[in-house]
């Protein structure tokens, strides 16, 4: 009785550790591990894309607000004259509008007194 069991366990680990048993086990492993790496790489794409959005919702919120302050500012009277005074160049009755012109002056430019090298490049530099 005691040989047969002994025989059994004997049985059993050549079964466990036979060379089929060792390869089955093997493949699993490399599906597993495929499978693994390919979660693991879903995954970091998955992170990048999360970022990027993040980074484009921030700056959605950012312009919201910013036009949410215009709204506000043209809301009232005075926004509205102004962006009406900027857009369209327009007066209230009895204003008048003045153009500031420059006048032009005229620049004299004086040469340096340059010496007789400064002049034989200078004319160098304008052949050119």
């Amino acid at each position: 009785m005691i040989k047969r069991e002994f025989q059994k366990q004997r049985q059993i680990r050549s079964r466990i550790y036979s060379k089929t048993t060792v390869v089955i086990l093997l493949v699993a492993v490399v599906i597993f591990a495929r499978a693994t790496w390919s979660m693991f790489q879903t995954e970091l794409l998955s992170q990048k894309d999360f970022d990027r959005v993040s980074g484009q919702l921030t700056a959605l919120r950012a312009r919201e607000d910013d036009l949410n302050s215009e709204i506000a500012r043209l809301n009232t009277e005075k926004g509205t004259e102004e962006e009406i005074r900027k857009k369209f160049n327009v007066a209230k009755p009895g204003e008048g509008v003045v153009y500031v012109v420059e006048s032009p002056q005229t620049a004299v430019v004086t040469a340096p007194n340059t010496g007789f090298f400064g002049k034989i490049w200078n004319w160098f530099v304008n052949v050119f």
